[in-house]
Formats: C-alpha cells, structure tokens, sequence
C-alpha cells in the first residue's frame, strides 16, 4: 500500500485520511465542522481581497456540495471531486501536523 504523508490532490480532486488517535477532540471536531469552523474562526481573521477568503454563497456553491468528510471508527476520511477549498490551508490554521495525513 503506499502511503504519502500529505494532502493529496491534483487539478480536480483531493483526499485524505488522519488517525483519530494522532489529533485532539478540537482538531476532530474542526475537520468534522469544517465549513462551520471556517465561517467562525478562519474567515474573521482574512480580509476580503485574500485569496482564501470564501463567503457564504461561494461556500454553498462550491464547496459544501463536494467536500465529504466522514468520522470512521478509528480514522476521519475526506475526499473531494472538485477542490474548491483551501484544505490544506486549513489543516495548517488548525496546527495539524502532516505527518498525520495520509492518502
């Protein structure tokens, strides 16, 4: 099996994988709640010109449509067929170390 030790994606989709075990209930809850997570707690903090800054209505657009994020027993799996979102970006505002994520 191989495994990369990153966020996964290309011009089109992205996935990833992340031990529960590896980060805290804040992290889980913030990748379970990602949208919710970035309405209250990222997006204050960007002005509207940055290039991550999504409002409302792009966020029902493009985002909340593709991205599927699921809690499994032991893992939480996401997966995207259209990566409209700065996940990545997000991992790093949540201090989610990459050595956690796999593909």
């Amino acid at each position: 099996m191989k495994i990369r030790n990153s966020f996964v994606s290309n011009s089109s989709s992205a996935s990833f994988v992340i031990s529960k075990s590896e980060i805290t209930a804040k992290q889980a809850h913030a990748l379970l709640n990602f949208v919710e997570y970035y309405k209250k707690e990222v997006r204050p903090s960007l002005g509207e010109e940055h290039y991550w800054y999504q409002s409302d209505e792009e966020l029902e657009k493009w985002v909340i449509p593709f991205w599927n994020i699921e809690d499994k027993k032991d893992v939480i799996k996401g997966f995207t067929s259209i990566d409209n979102f700065e996940m990545g970006n997000f991992f790093k505002f949540i201090e989610l170390a990459e050595d956690y994520i796999k593909d």
